[in-house]
């Protein structure tokens, strides 16, 4: 029984170690200055099987729904390339856009984040239709999520989204504020007539406490009736370690862990695998998990160069799904949302 375990050990991490030969020629498509009424673009990206063994793709985790990708029929064979077409429908988004779609192989295992940039120059339309965001009667917003991304502490960086007033009066503004307070906006007091106002977001990282995320609203209304819209931003602090041939190099398995109830008690428990594949130790820096759940690893937990550690999660009777973002010293992935939910 001891060597049947044994050599199912050693075809496990035979099986990891081929998949991290797997990879793509480029993971970052940058499409330029596109119009947003000339539709739809897309990129085709190469995926590599350096391996020994073929690979099918499975799936694919966008970051929104304007972005999809289309997988090869058929596995691919060692040694060879398959084509995966990213397609990016600009249709509602304004200005600099970046979106991310995730590339799943067998059982769920994570073969890359593949992205997208692209400056979107809005279509010649009225205002109802350029501004898809109702914050109140005859007010618009060209967005109503505002996501900064990586921020290193102490750094500062602003976005721009537009609001729009349809009337024929002018419209005098309340705005609110809720959240880290890290963000601040530039509102105007009064926007005219039929015009268009471009309201500046910045956020400035503190340059302490260096592994967060940041989470604000920002309410806005018309003067004398309660505000309605809600402006939501965020962003994420940390430290990104220098890359290089011996950084370390995370991977979770399964995609989502499967929440399960244990024979006692009424608490729901959720594992997945952590698993270096780097060269020096994986260092989780830090954890943010929702109130009442447990996590097993938590600051300073560290995974050795080729081994694998199991992450358990302790979730309240009831819960559907949680989820768990930790920060580590991966250059190429500094955090991971990993999901427990039930299947």
């Amino acid at each position: 029984m001891k060597k049947i375990l044994q050599t199912l050990l050693v075809l496990c991490m035979f099986s990891w170690q081929a998949s991290a030969q797997q990879s793509f020629d480029v993971t970052g498509w940058n499409f330029g200055r596109i119009q947003e009424a000339d539709g739809v673009v897309s990129h085709v990206f190469t995926f590599i099987n350096s391996g020994d063994r073929p690979v099918r793709l499975t799936g694919s985790v966008p970051s929104c729904n304007c972005i999809m990708a289309q997988l090869p029929d058929a596995p691919v064979a060692p040694g060879k390339t398959a084509d995966v077409v990213v397609f990016f429908a600009p249709s509602g988004s304004v200005g600099p856009t970046h979106r991310t779609i995730e590339i799943l192989g067998p059982r769920g295992m994570s073969l890359g984040t593949l992205s997208t940039d692209a400056d979107v120059i809005p279509a010649d339309r009225s205002i109802e239709e350029r501004y898809p965001i109702v914050l109140g009667p005859c007010l618009y917003a060209s967005m109503n999520t505002v996501p900064f991304g990586y921020m290193a502490p102490g750094e500062k960086a602003s976005k721009v989204i537009y609001l729009a007033n349809s009337s024929s009066e002018w419209m005098y503004l309340e705005t609110g504020h809720a959240g880290s307070g890290l963000v601040k906006a530039q509102f105007p007091e009064a926007i005219g007539p039929g015009k268009e106002i471009a309201v500046m977001l910045t956020y400035t990282m503190p340059s302490e406490g260096n592994f967060f995320t940041c989470h604000d609203t920002l309410s806005v209304g018309i003067e004398g009736s309660k505000a309605a819209g809600r402006i939501c931003t965020s962003a994420i602090c940390l430290t990104k370690g220098a890359d290089g041939p011996s950084a370390p190099r995370m991977r979770v398995f399964p995609n989502t862990g499967e929440l399960k109830s244990r024979l006692f008690g009424r608490a729901l428990h959720g594992v997945v695998e952590i698993t270096n594949d780097g060269k020096t130790d994986l260092v989780i820096n830090g954890v943010e998990a929702p109130a009442g759940v447990k996590f097993s690893l938590g600051p300073g937990s560290s995974v050795a160069p080729g081994k694998t550690v199991k992450a358990v999660a302790e979730v309240p009777e009831g819960s559907a799904s949680v989820t768990v973002r930790i920060f580590v010293n991966d250059p190429k992935r500094p955090y991971k949302d990993i999901i427990f939910k039930r299947l």
